[in-house]
């Protein structure tokens, strides 16, 4: 999956003109690629049919979210367009990767928040802690587009009819991802089942395998930062924004470590070591 990110992310991170006409097929199959992966690892957590309800409510909600900001200037702190190049469009004039890439955003934050249970402790869902569950969705997709938004523009993916401040991307836009991702998790918690708690956990692979594939996206954001813009600092400020959730996921896998150390069964005396 790392190889593949790296492949879709090549044709991005050198400063040769992109041309989206070929270049955009890339980006459609990484988001696909890592969609995919998103669903998959989801349906560990939470189960086949939360995980797909919560992809089809990503899917919908941040499709209109986009077809809603391309003619409106108040959801993303302006009015913006893709580039014409980038195929193939839904009804709306919204590049099919755009939803994709939502849910992987989404389902990041969902995969690093999974040890903050919804449920007391009789087994009730409880509506104050789904609320801040989905607050920490939204703040963990806002963090990471203060890097992807920057590159996005320097790359000519999308640009806003009036220039923002922040490498030309205007405030008010995070405001605007921040909203539309809590109402993903609004509705992923509440209404899709989607309800990875502290029992939920993934085989130690898992967590290796997506590190690598996080890591590499990460690795492909600081180099076309680099390329196109001449600084880091976008990548700085969106690791910094996202490390408490990043600090609540290593702590989990941390403790996953000490129980399956534990639950490792002693070899009897005299036994050969292995």
């Amino acid at each position: 999956m790392a190889a593949l990110v790296g492949w879709a992310g090549a044709a991005f991170v050198s400063s040769a003109p992109v041309v989206w006409q070929q270049d955009g097929w890339r980006l459609l199959a990484g988001a696909a690629v890592f969609a995919a992966a998103t669903l998959y690892v989801l349906s560990h957590l939470a189960g086949w049919r939360a995980s797909i309800r919560f992809l089809a409510a990503a899917f919908a909600i941040s499709w209109l979210a986009e077809a809603i900001g391309l003619h409106v200037p108040w959801l993303f702190g302006g009015t913006y367009r893709y580039h014409p190049g980038v195929r193939p469009l839904l009804p709306g004039g919204v590049p099919l990767f755009i939803p994709m890439s939502w849910y992987v955003l989404a389902g990041i934050a969902v995969i690093l928040l999974r040890g903050f249970a919804i449920r007391r402790a009789d087994g009730r869902r409880d509506w104050r802690r789904i609320a801040l569950k989905s607050a920490c969705l939204a703040w963990g997709v806002a963090a990471c587009d203060l890097a992807l938004d920057p590159v996005a523009v320097a790359l000519g993916l999308w640009s806003w009819d009036s220039p923002g401040p922040y490498y030309g991307v205007p405030w008010l836009n995070f405001a605007g991802w921040g909203g539309v991702a809590g109402a993903l998790g609004l509705l992923g918690y509440g209404w899709a089942g989607l309800d990875p708690g502290e029992q939920c956990w993934t085989p130690i692979l898992f967590d290796l395998a997506w590190s690598a594939s996080n890591g590499m996206l990460l690795l492909l954001l600081a180099v076309a930062a680099d390329q196109r813009l001449g600084t880091g600092w976008p990548l700085v400020w969106c690791l910094v924004a996202l490390s408490p959730l990043l600090v609540f996921w290593h702590w989990g896998v941390y403790r996953k470590f000490r129980r399956w150390g534990a639950a490792r069964p002693e070899p009897a005396r005299g036994a050969p070591q292995t």
